[in-house]
């Protein structure tokens, strides 16, 4: 009693932990959506289907597959081990599995918060960790990749467990040996995570080492076991993708390089002025175009109104930003400062500048970054301008996150579990036409993959080989029309989207070829996405 007594008392276990009870109350909150089934509606990205599809399939004994024919490696395994447990103690439930691993997201945010807190609290102070900290949890930007299904949150509370333990000289003076070590282990499993954190971690890693006040055999022999231990970590993923294909890429990462039109490629027109000016932007400013985007009804960004948009987000944050470098500068908190722009500027160069391609989800760790520089750089004059500042600045970027969200929100049809709404009535219609039972090849495939999981009769079949190993090696061995007519009995989709991924000879053969074995069938015809109404299926052999 005289405990919690004290523990109410000012300076006592409440006070201390004030933002613990904060994060308890936001994840609860977020909790509560993750129940109601607010996220099935739309919210939950095709591709997240993909993980449930493939982890189910694990539970249910056929291995790594999305097809249950051919395996596949088109995932990133961490987020995948923690769905496979799921899906083995609920195999016949469609929806509950899927509600504890959004629960595991938005635990993973909010443990988040709490290592970006200490971060702040350590190098700048107390009201920079809880602004901080607050714009990770509470904005709607952030918080609504927890909602994507996807590995961005375990990919950010990873890299801040990096950073925090990377960060740690104390730990490295005293034990030089099991601070490598553990920080081998945190890059490890930033790369299991999402395998470009080995390369973005890296130049994190090179970063830190860079700057320890030793000379430089200390500073390699560190480098080593850093890296040795992270190799222990790595090895089994990659030894299983070489045993059993042939190559150490995933093939999600592999078909891009046959197409600059998939789902997520950034622009890369020069044609015109503006062309060239909205490709500059988009890549240097992917994280915050791309999650923008995402949570607009303009995607494509051609209204009048969106570049006001993005200048209402990018100059004050950007200017926002800049003054928390110079904050954390002014602080001594240079080590935190030079991670965290080297991450970001690797982060931009990696997706931005090489690959050209990028997903809502991959801005998770940036928006951590993000909120950790904004939230120093609004209170660097908190107490000179007396608050004017966080209301100026800071309120309106806010307002415009929530407006998106809720014009989001508000255009997508209200269904709960949109994707077995969606996809059920076209199943049940395409067995009454087969009732032998049909395999049906789709681009995005993911949420059709899944809820077919109920059909026996059904295979749904990836056709864009985001996780579809064996198309990917028909795609290379010039045999994808082959590939099409030995293992796809109907399209959902028009084929004429293999044009993304096939030069014009191969396309107009793969077209000539399945021309003769197309019979129509009455349902309406509709060329492109599948939408609720029934799309037009084409019948091969």
């Amino acid at each position: 009693m005289n405990r919690f007594v004290l523990g109410l008392r000012p300076g006592g276990v409440l006070k201390r932990h004030r933002f613990l009870l904060v994060s308890v109350l936001v994840l609860s909150c977020k909790l509560v959506l993750v129940w109601s089934g607010f996220s099935e509606t739309a919210i939950i990205q095709d591709d997240a289907y993909y993980y449930f599809t493939i982890a189910r399939n694990i539970a249910l004994g056929a291995g790594p597959t999305f097809d249950g024919v051919a395996p596949t490696n088109g995932f990133h395994p961490l987020w995948l081990l923690f769905l496979v447990p799921l899906f083995w103690m609920a195999p016949t439930s469609m929806w509950s599995p899927i509600r504890v691993a959004l629960s595991l997201n938005v635990l993973f945010d909010a443990l988040s918060g709490l290592l970006l807190f200490r971060l702040l609290d350590r190098w700048v102070d107390r009201r920079a960790a809880w602004l901080g900290a607050l714009i990770w949890l509470c904005a709607p930007t952030n918080a609504a990749m927890a909602f994507f299904g996807m590995e961005g949150s375990l990919v950010a509370l990873l890299l801040l467990a990096f950073l925090q333990v990377n960060l740690d000289r104390q730990w490295m003076q005293r034990a030089p040996k099991q601070h490598a070590a553990a920080t081998g282990f945190l890059w490890g499993m930033c790369g299991l995570a999402r395998t470009d954190q080995i390369l973005l971690c890296a130049c994190v890693l090179i970063a830190v080492v860079l700057r320890l006040p030793a000379r430089w055999g200390q500073r390699l022999r560190r480098l080593v076991l850093v890296g040795s231990t992270a190799a222990i970590v790595l090895t089994p993923w990659f030894a299983w993708n070489q045993r059993t294909f042939g190559t150490l890429e995933q093939v999600s990462g592999r078909i891009k390089r046959h197409s600059s039109v998939l789902w997520g490629a950034l622009p890369h027109d020069g044609s015109s002025p503006n062309a060239a000016i909205k490709t500059a932007v988009t890549r240097l400013f992917a994280p915050v175009v791309v999650v923008l985007r995402s949570l607009s009804v303009d995607y494509e960004m051609k209204a009048r109104w969106t570049p006001w948009l993005l200048a209402l987000w990018l100059v004050p944050g950007s200017w926002l930003a800049a003054l928390g470098a110079r904050r954390l500068q002014a602080r001594g908190a240079t080590d935190l400062l030079s991670v965290g722009v080297v991450y970001i500027l690797a982060h931009v160069v990696v997706y931005g500048v090489v690959l050209g391609f990028y997903a809502p989800w991959y801005a998770a760790p940036v928006s951590a970054l993000s909120a950790m520089f904004v939230g120093a750089g609004v209170t660097s004059g908190f107490r000179s301008v007396r608050g004017n500042r966080l209301l100026v600045t800071l309120l309106p970027l806010l307002g415009v996150q929530i407006g998106l969200v809720l014009i989001n929100v508000q255009a997508q049809p209200h269904h709960r579990r949109g994707a077995e709404y969606r996809w059920r009535a076209q199943f049940d219609h395409a067995l009454e036409l087969f009732p032998k039972g049909l395999r049906i090849g789709l681009f995005d495939a993911g949420a059709a993959g899944y809820v077919a999981g109920w059909y026996p009769l059904i295979t749904v079949v990836n056709l864009d080989g985001m996780v579809n190993n064996a198309a990917v090696a028909a795609i290379d061995a010039g045999r994808y029309p082959e590939y099409l007519i030995e293992h796809v009995d109907l399209f959902l989709q028009s084929p004429r989207r293999l044009r993304m991924f096939l030069d014009d000879e191969e396309f107009e053969r793969c077209m000539r070829i399945l021309e003769l074995r197309q019979v129509p069938t009455p349902l309406p015809s509709h060329d492109g996405e599948v939408q609720n109404s029934s799309p037009p299926v084409e019948r091969l052999k």
